[in-house]
């Protein structure tokens, strides 16, 4: 309902707007006429009366201009439309009044011979208010009844005939002027109406509507109009519409101005877009879009402008031209090759594709079809998958494809492919990388995997895959298949003494050696060190044939092996133990196969060396025995259950003068267990380390014992080290720390070190040695004469003795090597300043004959087997005898 009101007082405003428009027209008619009147009638009526009359018509007059005056001075808004209806009512009712009074009284005074003079003018003056005050439709009425009314009183009360017809004629009249103006003011609010309906529509659109004259004078501004050129709507009523908003360029080159243009070129002009540059109030050009349209004077306008500043429009569109160009900049020179196809055509590459394909210029690429570029293997493939993309942003699975170049080489890629708009049409962008390297490598990572590096034979994981497929077989198959293990003889010394870069030949041409023995159908592998594989496959199904067979390839790769090696210009020669084992119908694991054939050639080379054995049963039974001792050697380390056994150390003169600490397993189930059955095992499987720590300690705590009782103060104890415990970082740390720990004289200590100890890294020996003689413990070599070393290491060690080796005083009687070397050692001894002690002295005459030589000390059954501790101590004591039997050592 507000909206309606507002709507409807609008409409009054925009009519009594309309009608003081009209007003300075109806004031100057008015005069004139009065004017007329007064010179026409001067000399006929009554000079008094008319002279009155003139008079207040032309004070009507002056009423009506000061009231138009004030009205456009005080321009009202629509809260004083009532007030001013009401005033313009008023003075047209005075007018009129004036106009009506005047007449009325000259008839009723008998001045009748110009009736139809007054009728006349009557008849002026009611048109004129018609068409003076058809927007006020009481106004209208007013006048009319005002005007005509005083008349016909007058005419009618005069009682002539023709009077009376007067009368009637002008009640008909005005009942005519009454009708046609309210008709007419009808009309007038439904132009308004229909006017501010369109003003409507045109202020709500989002474009600026500009209405101007045939002369292209503006008469219509949308409030859209005020926005985007900056002139308000006042500003703009009047103006020109060219010399407002469009520059002077936009115009005709020969100079026409809008007005002339739309009447000259209205067809080019009209109802077309025009993009253009126009003019802000401020100065400021914009472009704009423009459509121009013609209207009929009813209007209210004869050309309508659509305008619609297009700035953003066309930012965006210079954005979007520039992203294009930034995009196909970055698409042209991307590393990655790409290609852009419609409909299986190439209607665009990058540089890079240009230079995969192998062409001079993009112009060889376009134009073909895609598949062209693909392997005839793939084409078929890659028709389908394109066929099957989809719409825009589908994308295809990486595939790999076989592509060609223009020369018809071939090389392997990987493509991508995505569905996209290319040029506003659907088009498949797809991203071809050249992955040739990149298999290369694969194939050399698959081969690095799979393939020893060095030898280029099948690795272990290879070799395993193959025997796992040969075990299945084995289970379809009545045939057996032979796996042969071989471990080079002394691999190790030839890699210390001439480097690892002549082991590494040597490893090459024993693997050329063993792919030589064997059929194509064979399996020749590298395990790793110098440890080989051989698998025979398809032998006989007969268990004798298939061992002979199996034996001769065997002896084959013996001969074979133990021919010289020419390496670097040196001649090198290297033999092989080799183990056997053969199988069908196996259900068991491919390791349990390696198991065997790793036991038969540990059995090879327990016989010797560089010859062939087959697997035992018995073998794995020991196996299984040395599990189970491991197992157990774990639980006594744990649990302690270890004891010191000490034999003596019996100078001539001085008697007793110290013992060695030999270890013995206490086992809750088998009893006193000698070294000789677990040492090995406990080096192999790293628990010396904590073994040798126990030893040590206790050994430590007995010396500190034996400090304090006086009989058994002045004793040395010597400690057997492994090479495990000396490679330690920490080994000279551990000694120092236990010795303080237990109290123990650093110089009651001996540290037993063999000679196979002092081959490796000797500077790292030598130095662990100083640390703990520059504490006070002492150094033994022990088993001399039995290791590799050269007798140059003697001079760097920190040594106090020398053990002779219990295998040349055993002979020392009977060969006369033993005796010379037992000579050498003694007589190396005494010049080097180191006491010299005899191990494994089991008769007097060993010892009569060793003292001859020059040696006082003596360790050996003769003087005492290892005893316990309470035994050791009585023996020290005096109160046992010497045991002499063969009991062990």
């Amino acid at each position: 309902m507000a909206k309606i009101a507002a709507q409807k007082l609008l409409l009054e405003t925009k009519l009594l707007y309309a009608a003081y428009r009209r007003k300075p027209i109806h004031n100057l008619t008015m005069t004139a006429t009065t004017c007329f009147v007064g010179g026409m009638l001067w000399q006929v009526v009554p000079a008094t009366a008319f002279g009155t009359w003139i008079g207040v018509l032309l004070l009507s007059q002056i009423l009506g201009w000061i009231e138009y005056l004030a009205f456009k001075r005080a321009r009202p808004g629509p809260q004083a439309i009532k007030l001013w209806q009401r005033v313009f009512l008023a003075q047209s009712a005075a007018t009129s009044a004036a106009w009506s009074l005047g007449p009325a009284w000259l008839i009723s005074q008998g001045v009748s011979s110009e009736s139809a003079f007054f009728v006349a003018v009557l008849m002026s003056v009611a048109a004129l208010a018609i068409v003076s005050a058809s927007e006020q439709r009481w106004a209208v009425v007013v006048m009319l009844v005002i005007t005509f009314l005083p008349p016909i009183i007058a005419f009618w009360s005069t009682g002539g005939e023709v009077d009376l017809r007067i009368s009637l004629a002008l009640i008909c009249s005005m009942a005519v002027a009454v009708t046609v103006g309210i008709l007419i003011n009808a009309s007038i609010r439904k132009i308004l109406e229909a006017g501010m309906r369109i003003d409507s529509m045109l202020s709500t659109a989002l474009i600026a509507v500009i209405g101007m004259d045939v002369h292209g004078q503006i008469n219509h501004w949308s409030r859209q109009a005020e926005d985007v050129f900056g002139w308000s709507r006042e500003e703009a009523l009047g103006r020109s519409f060219e010399s407002s908003i469009i520059p002077q360029q936009w115009l005709s080159a020969d100079g026409r101005s809008l007005a002339q243009l739309l009447v000259d070129d209205g067809v080019e002009i009209l109802y077309c877009k025009h993009e253009l540059i126009a003019i802000r109030k401020g100065g400021e050009q914009f472009p704009i879009e423009m459509v121009l349209s013609e209207h009929d004077s009813s209007s209210g306008f004869d050309y309508s402008a659509f305008i619609a500043d297009i700035t953003e429009r066309k930012q965006a569109a210079a954005a979007v031209e520039e992203s294009e160009v930034r995009f196909r900049s970055l698409f042209e020179w991307v590393p990655d090759p790409l290609i852009v196809h419609q409909n299986g055509v190439v209607v665009y590459a990058n540089v890079a594709a240009v230079r995969l394909f192998g062409v001079k210029s993009l112009q060889e690429v376009m134009g073909q079809k895609v598949t062209d570029w693909v392997h005839a293997d793939f084409r078929e493939d890659a028709i389908k998958r394109l066929a099957d993309l989809g719409s825009v942003g589908a994308t295809a699975p990486r595939i790999w494809r076989k592509i060609l170049r223009a020369d018809g080489t071939v090389f392997d890629a990987e493509v991508e492919a995505i569905a996209i708009l290319f040029d506003h049409q659907p088009a498949i962008l797809a991203s071809i990388h050249d992955i040739t390297e990149r298999k290369r490598v694969q194939d050399e990572i698959q081969n690095l995997a799979l393939q020893d590096p060095l030898t280029k034979l099948p690795n272990r994981r290879l070799l395993l895959d193959r025997l796992k497929h040969a075990v299945d077989l084995s289970t379809r198959s009545a045939n057996y298949t032979a796996l042969i293990f071989a471990d080079l003889d002394k691999f190790k010394a030839i890699n210390d003494h001439h480097g690892h870069d002549v082991g590494d030949l040597l490893l090459q041409e024993v693997a050329q050696r063993l792919s030589g023995c064997v059929r194509d159908v064979d399996t020749v592998a590298r395990l790793g060190g110098d440890e080989f594989i051989v698998m025979l496959e398809a032998l006989s199904d007969q268990l004798d044939g298939a061992a002979t067979q199996a034996e001769v390839i065997g002896r084959k790769i013996l001969l074979a092996l133990n021919t010289p090696y020419q390496l670097k210009g040196i001649t090198h020669r290297c033999s092989a133990s080799i183990g056997v084992t053969l199988f069908t119908n196996f259900d068991g694991t491919p390791d349990e196969l390696l198991k065997r054939a790793d036991l038969a050639m540990y059995q090879a080379k327990a016989a010797g060396r560089n010859t062939l054995s087959f697997f035992d049963p018995r073998l794995q039974a020991e196996l299984a025995d040395r599990l189970v001792l491991e197992d157990d050697l774990r639980t006594a380390i744990a649990a302690e259950q270890f004891v010191l056994y000490y034999q003596a150390q019996v100078v001539e003169v001085t008697g007793v003068t110290g013992a060695e600490a030999l270890v013995r397993w206490n086992h809750p189930q088998r009893g006193i267990i000698a070294p000789t059955e677990f040492i090995a095992v406990a080096e192999e499987t790293g628990l010396i380390l904590p073994l040798g720590n126990w030893i040590l300690r206790t050994a430590c705590v007995q010396l500190a014992a034996w400090a304090k009782r006086p009989a058994m103060a002045h004793l040395t104890l010597a400690v057997n080290f492994s090479a495990n415990q000396l490679k330690q970082p920490n080994f000279v740390d551990a000694v120092l720390g236990i010795l303080q720990e237990t109290g123990a004289n650093p110089n009651r200590l001996k540290v037993e070190l063999t000679e196979s100890q002092l081959v490796y890294n000797i500077d790292d020996v030598v130095a662990k040695m100083s640390l703990l003689k520059a504490a006070g413990v002492g150094f033994a070599l022990d088993d001399f004469g039995t290791g590799y070393s050269s007798l140059s290491y003697l001079k760097q060690l920190p040594l106090d003795e020398l053990k002779i080796d219990q295998g040349f005083v055993k002979h020392i009687l009977s060969n006369p090597i033993d005796t010379a070397i037992a000579t050498m050692m003694v007589a190396l001894a005494k010049s080097l300043g180191l006491r010299v002690i005899a191990e494994g002295v089991e008769t007097e005459a060993q010892r009569q004959y060793l003292i001859q030589l020059g040696c006082h000390a003596f360790q050996g059954f003769l003087l005492s087997q290892p005893l316990a501790l309470e035994a050791f101590e009585q023996f020290v004591a005096g109160q046992v005898q010497p045991i002499s039997a063969h009991t062990g050592a």
